[in-house]
């Protein structure tokens, strides 16, 4: 799973958090927190379009590039954009699970 700060594995995932060969995630803000993340779920969603970073509009890219995610005193969470160019490949390898 994924968050701003962090993310955890678990594979496999339980049934009841899968949907065929789809994992059922959510995506939920955690008050206590302060900061949206991704779960699992048992509850049916929608299937969601995926697209590719080059599909993208160039100004899309260029704002997910350039904006400062993280709006804590002194950037002191660490948050990145996941989809950031440089970030995505990092945080990809840190989170597989084999």
């Amino acid at each position: 799973m994924s968050a701003s700060v962090g993310h955890a594995s678990q594979t496999p995932p339980e049934s009841q958090y899968v949907d065929g060969s789809s994992v059922k995630v959510e995506y939920y803000y955690n008050h206590l927190i302060g900061n949206t993340a991704l779960r699992l779920t048992e509850d049916a969603g929608e299937f969601q379009d995926l697209i590719t970073w080059e599909q993208l509009s160039k100004l899309a890219r260029y704002s997910l590039n350039h904006t400062d995610w993280d709006d804590t005193l002194f950037n002191a969470a660490g948050v990145k954009m996941p989809l950031k160019d440089g970030v995505f490949e990092e945080l990809l390898e840190k989170a597989w699970p084999f």
